[in-house]
């Protein structure tokens, strides 16, 4: 298309846009119904709390990974905790130690505030690194990605650091590459932290390998176990690595009835459609996700282009993990930024889908909204209409990319 106001960037940003501002208009005479409906779990009352839980944990120190109801939240690694109470501390003012002490204190939210904050910054700053230039457009994009279902609704709503992480590992994206010795050497401590914090991140030091640079996986390789393993000094030790291994392994046997957030429960969805369980249930929510880490890591090995290579490894961040909720898919930035920011002198049809699929997963889907009367939820906490539309759009979108990349590298592999 010649058109230069119908870019795929200018529908991508038209459809949130107008989303954003029908939105508003309905939550000003729908009060507070709209915002229920957007938030996740359809719960105004979770504000913050995948914040607040961890700032109380933060405070149980040696504890905090065996005690007894640790293994709901303690499962993060220890470097985590050491800024949770770094956070805890500099807004400590009744000495609350529990979640519910904390949310009982008002005055906690400046620390909330102020974590949110750096967040947002990052991921600004984080945009122009691979943006490369500031102009209107770039603030267009930040502020209507802010306003969607995952950072809004999610992400920033229940102060879950999977933004945070996004935002750091689109800056060592931006730095991996860079002339300068020195940046790209902090660009290696950046994933490492994240790797640190979040585990699944690691997946990008597949980079790496794949390029060759030994040497710079090596010491990836060593920054991540110095960042991993260093601050379980201050968290029980030995005996505090093994509760936390336990703790992880606890949270792959929660619930999965109405979790379509991760192929593990959205093959247990699936599979239970058909009236079946027993062996075939319990065989396939095991080896599916496997399947699917491992298909999404060999994309990634075989595709060329930068793209497509980066949206296959934060496929597996997204769907791989069990016990995932819509803030995971704030890790679609990572790909959508480099897409976005990505300019052609030509877009074909598969640009323009891409871009649609991607407004369907951070717009707000006010039309569906009005179609099915601003229903929440499908009878599961977790599957709420919202969460089914922007879910489904991933999942197509998902579809759509791992068709395109196998034909590309069948067509590159038939050509040589």
């Amino acid at each position: 298309m010649k058109n230069k106001y119908l870019k795929p960037n200018n529908i991508f940003l038209a459809i949130l846009i107008i989303n954003i501002i029908a939105f508003l208009i309905y939550a000003y005479y729908n009060s507070p119904k709209a915002l229920v409906w957007l938030v996740q779990e359809n719960n105004i009352n979770i504000v913050g709390v995948d914040y607040y839980s961890h700032l109380a944990h933060s405070t149980l120190n040696e504890k905090l990974y065996s005690d007894i109801w640790s293994y709901e939240w303690g499962c993060f690694p220890p470097i985590n905790y050491l800024f949770y109470d770094f956070m805890y501390h500099i807004n400590n003012i009744f000495n609350s130690t529990t979640m519910l002490g904390i949310y009982k204190q008002n005055l906690y939210i400046f620390s909330f505030v102020f974590y949110s904050i750096i967040t947002l910054l990052i991921l600004y700053n984080a945009i122009i690194l691979n943006a490369k230039k500031h102009n209107l457009e770039l603030n267009l994009y930040y502020f209507s990605i802010l306003f969607s279902p995952v950072l809004l609704g999610s992400a920033i709503f229940t102060g879950n650091s999977t933004l945070l992480v996004s935002g750091l590992i689109l800056i060592f994206l931006s730095l991996k590459d860079h002339e300068s010795k020195i940046i790209r050497e902090i660009a290696l401590i950046i994933l490492a932290l994240c790797a640190a914090l979040k585990i699944y991140p690691a997946v990008f030091g597949l980079l790496y390998l794949k390029e060759k640079r030994y040497y710079e996986a090596l010491r990836l390789t060593i920054y991540g176990l110095l960042f991993l393993f260093v601050p379980f000094v201050f968290y029980g030790g030995i005996d505090g690595f093994k509760a936390w291994i336990s703790n992880i392994l606890e949270t792959m046997n929660v619930q999965l009835e109405g979790r379509i957030q991760y192929i593990k429960g959205l093959t247990y969805y699936i599979v239970t459609r058909f009236r079946t369980h027993g062996r075939l249930l319990d065989y396939s929510t095991k080896i599916m996700p496997i399947i699917f880490l491992i298909t999404m890591i060999v994309m990634a090995i075989f595709s060329k282009d930068e793209y497509h290579i980066v949206f296959f490894l934060v496929c597996a961040m997204v769907f791989f993990p069990t016990n995932s909720f819509r803030y995971t898919l704030s890790y679609f930035l990572i790909p959508l930024t480099i897409t976005f920011f990505n300019k052609k002198d030509k877009y074909l049809i598969q640009d323009y889908t891409r871009l649609i699929l991607y407004a369907g997963v951070f717009a707000i889907p006010m039309l569906y909204g009005f179609i099915s009367n601003f229903t929440m939820e499908f009878g599961y906490y977790s599957m709420t209409y919202v969460e089914v539309f922007v879910y489904s759009c991933a999942y197509i979108l998902l579809i759509f990319e791992f068709i395109i990349e196998l034909k590309n590298i069948f067509k590159k592999n038939n050509t040589n």
